[in-house]
């Protein structure tokens, strides 16, 4: 399943295709939406992400929640923008459609609680290699490397 979420509610974007099939379609500056495409990037899922981003199909315009985040269609924006596309096609909420789920709702408590059980795994290895670097530390082996991961990892933890 394809989801749009935001905060702690989740829609289901199959779903929200449906119901932005009643609203109109306009035509918005590829430049306005550019804002949602602000975050980091790994090189590696880059090429993956490419070949996606060629492959939509601009006929299909991109559904906007009430405030302009996108809900669904970064592929779409990507392209145009690679096109050097002036302008796409939007179909935008006047008012946010009701969630498909969220806090409370089971499909949210079960993502979260693998999380949890994540966040706790990555929690004892950073805890074991704390430890393995005191050791470095005591045996006065690069000294400066260990103490600068140490301090590292003792942020990461959140710990003085």
């Amino acid at each position: 399943m394809h989801v749009f979420s935001s905060d702690s509610c989740w829609w289901d974007v199959t779903k929200l295709w449906r119901l932005a099939a009643k609203l109109p379609v306009k035509q918005v500056k590829v430049s306005e939406l550019a804002h949602n495409l602000e975050g980091e990037v790994k090189m590696a899922d880059l090429a993956d992400y490419f070949c996606d981003v060629m492959a939509s199909d601009l006929q299909y315009p991109i559904i906007l929640a009430p405030d302009g985040v996108i809900m669904d269609g970064y592929h779409r924006l990507v392209k145009a923008l690679v096109l050097k596309e002036t302008t796409i096609r939007v179909q935008q909420f006047d008012v946010m459609p009701d969630p498909d789920g969220g806090t409370g709702g089971k499909p949210m408590r079960r993502h979260l609680a693998e999380v949890e059980r994540r966040l706790k795994h990555l929690r004892r290895l950073l805890r074991e290699a704390v430890e393995e670097l005191v050791a470095l530390l005591a045996d006065n082996y690069h000294f400066q490397y260990a103490a600068r991961l140490l301090t590292r990892i003792r942020a990461a933890l959140g710990e003085p």
